[in-house]
């Protein structure tokens, strides 16, 4: 492969790449929209199919040591339609902690920061 042709690539991968999200009142940075309105993409594929679910915050509130993010999915088959999910989002991570305005009984652990070597 031309090598100019690789260092396009990886130059235009990195300039369309967002900046990290910045720290807020003093809490590590946090991977997660936390302002009402953003929005969230996910995308996946397999088999051929790509499947796109956008969820968007309606509402944050302080709480427990962090933020309580509720968003509303616009739906895919695991999630149907208009279903919101709230996450318990802070500088140790991101936790499901209630589905369809309800406290699951076992809070989810989505994402575990500080990241460390060998975590999955």
């Amino acid at each position: 492969m031309d090598r100019a042709f690789v260092l396009l690539m990886l130059t235009a991968q990195l300039t369309a790449a967002e900046p990290p999200p910045k720290a807020v009142a003093g809490v590590t940075a946090l991977y997660f929209p936390t302002k009402v309105g953003a929005q969230r993409v996910y995308a996946a594929t397999a088999g051929g199919n790509t499947i796109e679910e956008r969820s968007t915050v309606t509402g944050v509130v302080e709480k427990d040591g962090g933020w309580r993010v509720t968003e509303m999915d616009d739906g895919i088959s695991s999630n149907p339609l208009g279903t919101d999910t709230t996450y318990l989002v802070s500088g140790s991570g991101v936790t499901l902690v209630a589905r369809g305005g309800k406290d699951v009984t076992a809070a989810h652990r989505c994402l575990v920061l500080p990241a460390k070597v060998g975590d999955t």
